[in-house]
């Protein structure tokens, strides 16, 4: 029976519904159906279009996570949750809306939460389930739990990437455009979910099939023309299925060789292919049962084929069988098919198709990713309504950008070696418990110093380094997607606003904070506040301003005193005792990236009141953050 799974709610989600709790409505409740429990991650505005809303909600989840249920917010609640009648036969509302979205979402089980604001842990929580086309429903009990966190801990993520074609035909005089597109998705998502399609999980010789009988390993024959499949037995979980994986790449698996390989130890995703068979039709509509009868219609039409960029990602739970891992990697597949198809009907110009491409958000202060569809030719400004739709679906303030092209997830496999931006060189030297005294940069930046980028800057460049970073977190925050500029491009901008003469573009003078605010505003449009503090000494005064500018604004601070420059990524500030350190990116570093010689040599570290010079004055550009989404 359904209702002796365990029921977990996230505190964040309890969090949201509590922020919405003044507005009367509907909303999504989103997390994983496992075998023994459900777990509710996050949670989701619903309009009056309910099934839409539902629809366009699953196509942004990633494999292994879905629709589990509704909340309810209402100042006049159902009679059945304010009685605590949990009968079965309870005439409740929301019962027909509930019926409709199960059958449209193919669950058996939904959830209803009645959120109670004077004390939501004890809001009613209803499973309603459908046996045999009948829906009944009773009350369960619930537990709140920490937040999302643990998602990737408990989890494998696996990563798909591949590419398919649509093709459809396009005739101008014909009303049947959409219609047409739907038909050749609908035929994509049944090759992507049948026996004929397999997941090859790379560097293993392990194949996949949402066939349950086909999940193998895979291995050549002596002619090597041929491969057979050996069965696996029914009990592997998901937690093993790095002993399959038979890469040594560094940081794929962090336990040693000696030790048992374990799901756990994965710090990056598990990269799948997706081979299709091209010899089997199993879609029995487009295979004939008797012999074919050819209808012959003569006109002129235009062949259209768009490219399919897929990039599906899971989570599969750490205890699932991986017998089940096919399906949801299907799953993940055809949610970015059905995302695609309406990003190419709502962006079609004439004739003119866009290329549906997919960007991995990550929630604000959280590890849920989703994935959108954005045209791949659209530029971010004429994207902004779709924007907003989001901002309103996840209840995010629409006060700083969360799905702009450039909020982009960047994914730990997809970082450069040893070349790139170091990006966040700090979170290492943050206390493990969120701490009360610590207040650092919000967000992401990427660590600039003297010698990057084949210039040599060093002993005149630290200003132009610290402004890079600044605009790194503007890039990386999805403010703007103007690129860090160059040194000649800053002293360039410098004299379009006539701040310096033309002699200063190519040479090696300094800049100062002043500098930098003129080009923060200049380059991408950004104003700042410049606070000017005496001398060194004096710096441990400013605890409390910069405490509330890293809380409110959280925006790197570039400093200039004298003549060195550094940033400024936090503060511990101690409001009893007065005691102050500040976190700093050092940007005379000369050396190449590597993260922990950095660290160890405190060029990224905490620094106490001693490090500014006494005897010198201090200005501070600190950067605001502009309201836009």
């Amino acid at each position: 029976m359904a209702a002796v799974k365990d029921i977990f709610v996230s505190r964040s989600a309890l969090e949201t519904i509590r922020r919405l709790e003044k507005e009367d409505g509907l909303g999504l409740l989103i997390g994983e159906d496992s075998i023994d429990f459900i777990k509710v991650w996050k949670c989701t505005r619903l309009s009056e279009r309910v099934q839409e809303d539902a629809m366009k909600t699953c196509q942004l989840l990633p494999g292994g996570l879905t629709a589990l249920g509704l909340y309810s917010v209402s100042s006049a609640p159902t009679a059945s949750s304010a009685t605590g009648n949990d009968s079965e036969d309870s005439n409740d509302p929301l019962s027909s809306v509930i019926s409709v979205l199960m059958n449209f979402l193919k669950v058996k089980y939904f959830l209803l939460l009645n959120y109670d604001d004077t004390n939501p842990h004890s809001s009613a929580m209803f499973l309603y389930s459908c046996i045999a086309g009948d829906v009944k429903r009773t009350r369960s009990e619930w537990t709140a739990v920490a937040e999302e966190g643990n998602l990737k801990d408990e989890h494998v993520r696996f990563r798909l990437k591949t590419q398919l074609p649509l093709s459809f035909k396009y005739d101008p005089k014909s009303d049947k455009l959409i219609k047409t597109i739907r038909t050749e998705v609908e035929h994509l998502c049944q090759l992507v979910g049948s026996p004929s399609t397999v997941f090859h999980i790379n560097d293993s010789k392990l194949l996949l099939s949402p066939d349950s009988m086909s999940n193998n390993e895979v291995e050549e024959d002596e002619d090597c023309e041929q491969q057979y499949w050996k069965s696996y037995e029914s009990n592997e979980m998901c937690r093993d299925i790095v002993k399959y994986i038979e890469t040594d790449e560094e940081n794929f698996i962090t336990m040693p060789k000696s030790k048992k390989k374990n799901a756990g130890s994965l710090n990056r995703s598990i990269s799948v292919s997706m081979y299709t068979s091209t010899f089997c039709n199993t879609d029995p509509k487009r295979t004939p049962s008797c012999a074919p009868l050819i209808h012959q219609e003569m006109g002129e039409f235009l062949q259209v084929s768009v490219p399919l960029k897929i990039d599906a990602i899971a989570y599969v739970s750490l205890n699932c069988p991986i017998s089940k891992v096919a399906s949801i990697l299907a799953t993940a597949v055809c949610r970015q098919i059905l995302a695609a198809e309406l990003c190419i009907t709502e962006n079609r110009q004439g004739s003119t198709f866009s290329i549906p491409q997919t960007y991995h958000i990550q929630l604000p202060q959280s590890t849920f990713i989703v994935s959108v569809t954005y045209p791949e030719d659209v530029e971010e400004n004429t994207l902004e309504y779709q924007r907003k739709c989001l901002h309103q679906l996840f209840c995010l303030p629409l006060t700083k950008p969360c799905f702009r092209k450039t909020n982009a997830y960047i994914f730990p496999e997809d970082v450069a070696p040893r070349n790139s931006y170091l990006i966040n060189p700090h979170v290492s030297l943050l206390s493990a418990a969120k701490s009360a005294t610590q207040h650092v940069v919000q967000g992401r930046c990427s660590y600039h110093h003297y010698m990057q980028d084949n210039c040599d800057d060093n002993k005149w460049g630290c200003a132009y380094r610290s402004l890079q970073t600044l605009i790194s977190w503007f890039r990386l925050q999805g403010y703007t997607s103007a690129p860090v500029p160059t040194h000649r491009q800053i002293q360039q901008a410098l004299v379009d606003i006539g701040d310096k003469q033309p002699p200063f573009v190519g040479s090696r003078q300094w800049i100062g904070s002043l500098e930098v605010s003129f080009c923060l505003e200049h380059l991408i449009g950004v104003q700042s506040r410049i606070m000017n503090v005496s001398s060194g000494a004096e710096m441990s005064n400013y605890g409390r301003e910069l405490s509330m500018h890293f809380d409110s604004v959280g925006t790197p601070i570039m400093i200039g005193g004298g003549v060195l420059a550094h940033t400024i990524i936090g503060v511990d500030y101690n409001e009893v005792t007065g005691n102050m350190k500040f976190l700093i990116l050092d940007p005379h570093y000369t050396g190449e990236e590597d993260l922990q010689y950095i660290l160890n040599k405190g060029w990224c570290g905490w620094k106490g009141p001693n490090f500014w010079d006494k005897n010198a004055h201090y200005n501070l550009c600190m950067p605001q953050r502009p309201k836009v989404i």
